[in-house]
């Protein structure tokens, strides 16, 4: 077990406390066998003592024959003795000259015999029998008591020995989470800092240098205000953290030691002690300078976008497919003629306000790219104006929002009055695709392009090129009137860069000689390339100014 107390080291301590509560038990036992023991001794030679004491007053009472005294005598001497269980006085024939019992026989005795020749062949047998009890009485209130205070003392031992290892287990558990949590923090990317309760640094990880500039030794001391560069936002963040005790996902602005400004995310808590003391606080610093920038370029794009969506006349609409609600844009209602009210929010309207000609075609599009699972469709449909007029609108849409079972539930999308109907037309052109100038006037320019697919791709990324640059190029391929395909190079300005549907201008150039001499070049180069790398001997080209420009494998 790394940097902690092994099962084994704990195991020691206890086996320590067991060996100690043994030999308190072994202690406590000979103290209380010594006791007796030497309680039973005092005992035997007072007893003896007591015998010698009545073989004389027995000895001269029988000499002068004063029988019954004796028993009188030996009765209250009894009486006064507490060790004494049984004293009994018979002569040589038998005769039983004193017999004293207080009680029943104890367990636990000893007996004295004593022969008292009290005249020249006359003799008496003395027996004491000697209680024992209160000495075992004794022990045993002896061992309770040992044995209470070693209970008592072993407790104590088995208490303190328990909160030792714990308090151990838990100093070596912090010190492995201290020293894990500076490890994890040297290998983190994020800043991971600590302070104490005066916002001063007291730790920082090894990334301080390079997200601050300043290394861990200039770091620590800090505080960890001095980074921030709002004061307003350092001011919200500690309001958070000493509102709430933490602060997530806080972004703001802080500075490095050359001055350069970066944004970050602080997550922060108080740190506390046992009983509830603030000590400072814990905190993780990440660079989310990218995402930030990423972030407001995205919200940058998304603001021009919708200042080029409205500046180009495009109108939004926004579909709910479940109840086939359906919002149209002001500027969408406005391409028809219609005010922002006059029109209910529904697909019926747009359903209603379709050609006839378009009807079963658009909705048949839109419904296949959903159902697909494409999800996306771009297709040119007329729709009638408020004067009963057909106009033609480009529209443009996509699924925005699936159910969990994958089923489409939301789409959205824009529309534009573009018919991209063929309205003037030069002798070039005509001369490049082989059609008489009446042949095109009032035809929509689909049919120069060599497929339906293409003529969407080459609107779709002109109108992007439009939307974002103001004009588009494109190369495409048109279908001269006798079938066969040119390659052309296709540039287009709206008339208005605001209102596409005042008409586009485009040119087209007949690249068809240069894409085929750039495709002679390319298979030249390739066979030159290929004969080149197959050669054995070294082969390489240099520039006019002597830089390699190329070597074969050889080299």
């Amino acid at each position: 077990m790394k940097n902690g107390a092994s099962p084994r080291s704990g195991m020691k301590y206890w086996i320590i406390l067991l060996l100690v509560i043994i030999v308190q038990i072994i202690f406590a036992w000979n103290r209380v066998e010594n006791d007796r023991k030497s309680k039973v001794t005092e005992i035997e030679n007072r007893a003896k003592e007591q015998i010698q004491y009545l073989h004389g007053m027995i000895r001269d009472k029988l000499q002068n024959k004063e029988y019954d005294s004796i028993d009188m005598f030996l009765q209250r001497w009894g009486t006064h003795n507490n060790h004494i269980a049984e004293i009994t006085l018979t002569t040589a024939n038998g005769f039983v000259l004193s017999h004293y019992q207080p009680g029943s026989n104890p367990t636990h005795s000893f007996s004295l015999t004593d022969t008292i020749l009290y005249s020249y062949n006359s003799t008496a047998t003395l027996s004491l029998v000697v209680d024992l009890e209160s000495v075992f009485r004794s022990s045993a209130d002896l061992s309770l008591t040992l044995g209470s205070i070693i209970s008592l003392f072993s407790l104590f031992l088995t208490i303190t020995t328990w909160l030792y290892l714990r308090q151990k287990k838990l100093s070596i558990d912090f010190r492995n989470s201290e020293e894990k949590y500076r490890a994890l923090a040297s290998e983190s990317p994020d800043l991971r800092y600590r302070t104490d309760k005066e916002g001063n640094l007291i730790f920082v990880s090894q990334s301080v240098h390079k997200m601050t500039g300043y290394t861990p030794e200039e770091a620590i001391g800090m505080k960890m205000t001095e980074f921030y560069v709002n004061p307003g936002e350092r001011d919200l963040f500690l309001g958070a953290l000493q509102k709430d005790g933490y602060a997530n996902d806080f972004f703001v602005h802080l500075k490095r030691k050359d001055g350069s400004v970066w944004w970050a995310s602080v997550n922060t808590q108080l740190y506390k002690d046992q009983d509830g003391n603030i000590l400072g606080v814990d905190g993780v610093v990440r660079d989310v300078t990218e995402q930030k920038l990423a972030q407001i370029s995205l919200q940058q794009s998304e603001q021009r976008l919708q200042l080029a969506i409205e500046g180009a006349g495009l109108g939004m609409w926004d579909w709910d497919i479940q109840t086939n609600e359906v919002y149209l844009s002001p500027r969408y209602l406005s391409m028809l003629g219609y005010g922002p009210t006059e029109l209910p929010h529904s697909l019926s309207t747009w359903e209603n306000l379709l050609h006839p000609n378009d009807k079963e075609s658009a909705k048949q599009q839109i419904m296949t790219c959903i159902e697909k699972g494409s999800g996306k469709w771009n297709l040119e449909f007329r729709l009638r104006d408020k004067d009963g007029q057909y106009i033609w609108i480009l529209g443009r849409g996509k699924v925005v929002e699936f159910s969990q079972d994958g089923a489409p539930i939301r789409a959205a999308g824009i529309g534009v009055v573009v018919d991209r109907v063929i309205t003037e037309v030069n002798d070039r052109l005509c001369e490049m695709v082989d059609y008489p100038k009446e042949e095109l006037l009032g035809k929509s320019s689909k049919m120069l392009y060599s497929t339906d697919k293409e003529y969407e791709l080459v609107g779709r990324e002109k109108y992007r090129q439009i939307s974002e640059h103001g004009t588009g190029t494109v190369e495409t391929r048109f279908r001269r009137k006798d079938g066969n395909l040119i390659d052309v190079l296709l540039s287009s300005t709206p008339l208005e860069l605001d209102n596409l549907s005042a008409g586009v201008t485009f040119t087209a150039t007949d690249i068809t000689r240069i894409k085929d001499t750039e495709n002679k070049l390319r298979q030249s180069e390739n066979k030159f390339r290929s004969m080149m790398e197959s050669m054995s001997d070294p082969v390489y080209i240099c520039s006019d100014d002597y830089h390699v420009e190329y070597m074969n494998p050889a080299m």
